[in-house]
C-alpha cells in the first residue's frame, strides 16, 4: 500500500473540510434575501399597477 495516496487522500479530506463550510457562507447569507424577493417583486409590481391606476383615475376626474 502506497503512503502517496493516503497523504493525497487526506488532503482532499482536509480540502473539503475547509472548502465545505466556507462555500455555504454566501448561502446563508443572501439566502433570506432570496426567498423574500419574488414576494417583494410582486408587492412592487402590484403597487406600480395601483399607481398607475390611480393616476388614470384622476385624469378622468381632472378632464370633465
Amino acid at each position: 500500500m502506497s503512503t502517496r495516496g493516503g497523504v493525497r487522500g487526506s488532503l482532499a479530506r482536509a480540502l473539503a473540510m475547509v472548502l465545505l463550510p466556507a462555500s455555504m457562507v454566501p448561502v446563508l447569507l443572501a439566502g433570506p434575501a432570496l426567498v423574500r424577493a419574488p414576494r417583494t417583486l410582486v408587492r412592487q409590481a402590484w403597487a406600480d399597477v395601483q399607481r398607475m391606476q390611480a393616476g388614470t383615475h384622476s385624469h378622468k376626474a381632472q378632464a370633465r
